[in-house]
């Protein structure tokens, strides 16, 4: 099997440890600029057997448009959070007293007001898209300005949907990516703020909570490879417990300080299936 990359997640910095797994495993690999104004060196790969990729969102969603044929675990609509946190109790959840709203909702100072009055002054809202139009943040209802400035910048529009829900005191968290099939492949601890500082590996009780997400998700997950992160967060009575943080693309995904490997294999194990299934 051949595999296209992005000169991004090309980077351990951002991809880890996965171009090199490649290599590895002796696979063809092609590495093309992540840059929108590349887009006709896309159009004019030619894609005569089985190729898989990996890259950012962007890459992913243009690569995938431009060659259909591409291989990928990135059906972005079924990762949005409204999709699959229907089919999770919200006990399972990290945001486990969230609510969807729009952003004309979150601008409007009236309908500020009433989410105070739930949450208090400040939440954590993350987009509902899975294409990640701003990281998930804390923000102080009170102020406005910031809240604007936040999204315009992400392109959101008044009618973007987004989550809210209260803060929670987060202690760790965990990126595994996990199979339908054969449970947990890798993981990793990761810090937004300290990059650099990962862990390979988790606690078993993460693996086991993954894996109840999976098993809870059912025919409703999104794909046969998941990632999931889970954080183990402090709750109102002082205890600990872990609540899922979000499910994401495979294909889209940092590693972190995973072992690529098994999550690589696991990806064309399945492709490979699906192709000789058709």
């Amino acid at each position: 099997m051949k595999w296209i990359i992005d000169d991004m997640m090309a980077d351990s910095y951002y991809g880890g440890n996965f171009l090199s797994s490649l290599k590895e495993l002796g696979r063809e690999v092609q590495v093309l600029e992540n840059n929108p104004l590349k887009q006709m060196e896309m159009d004019r790969l030619s894609i005569n057997e089985t190729t898989l990729a990996y890259g950012s969102i962007q890459f992913i969603d243009s690569l995938t448009k431009a060659q259909p044929n591409v291989s990928t675990f990135s059906n972005f609509n079924s990762f949005d959070a409204n999709k699959y946190l229907s089919y999770l109790d919200s006990s399972l959840l990290l945001s486990n007293d969230y609510m969807f709203v729009t952003m004309s909702f979150l601008l409007d100072d009236i309908q500020r007001s009433k989410l105070k009055a739930i949450f208090g002054d400040k939440v954590f809202i993350r987009p509902n898209s899975s294409k990640k139009l701003f990281s998930g943040q804390i923000f102080d209802l009170d102020d406005k300005r910031n809240i604007e400035n936040t999204f315009k910048m992400s392109g959101s529009n008044k009618d973007t949907f987004i989550m809210v829900s209260s803060v929670k005191k987060v202690i760790a968290e965990y990126r595994t990516f996990i199979s339908k099939e054969k449970g947990v492949l890798s993981a990793s601890s990761y810090f937004y703020d300290k990059r650099g500082a990962e862990v390979r590996g988790c606690p078993e009780r993460v693996s086991r909570f993954s894996e109840t997400i999976i098993e809870e998700l059912g025919y409703n997950a999104p794909d046969k490879l998941l990632v999931i992160d889970v954080a183990e967060y402090e709750r109102l009575d002082g205890g600990t417990c872990l609540g899922l943080v979000e499910l994401n693309a495979p294909s889209t995904s940092g590693i972190y300080a995973c072992d690529a490997r098994p999550i690589i294999l696991e990806m064309e194990r399945i492709i490979k299936e699906e192709w000789e299934m058709e």
